[in-house]
């Protein structure tokens, strides 16, 4: 039995090569035990990137339901959820 779902924009075909080359997406939503999550998604390089220019206009970053992949492409997502929600990691995440 399947406890969660991972679900991303009908068209996210016609554009995933954009989001993989920038390295950062937040259209997905997981569905998991009667709650939705809203989930941003990072490689390390993008991420890097993104908290230095946070840093330079604040003096913090703070991304809440943050998941970092080594490259975000569907397959890496798809796995980095079920990976989070076998290893119990879910319950760190904010639900909506």
């Amino acid at each position: 039995m399947n406890t969660h779902e991972l679900v991303l924009p009908l068209d996210f075909q016609d554009y995933a090569w954009e989001v993989e080359s920038k390295g950062w997406f937040d259209g997905a939503v997981l569905f998991h035990l009667n709650n939705r999550y809203r989930l941003t998604f990072y490689d390390s390089v993008r991420l890097g990137q993104e908290i230095g220019e946070e840093l330079r206009r604040q003096p913090l970053f703070i991304e809440p339901n943050l998941l970092v992949v080594e490259s975000v492409t569907e397959a890496a997502m798809r796995k980095a959820v079920d990976y989070a929600v076998a290893a119990g990691l879910v319950r760190n995440l904010v639900a909506e």
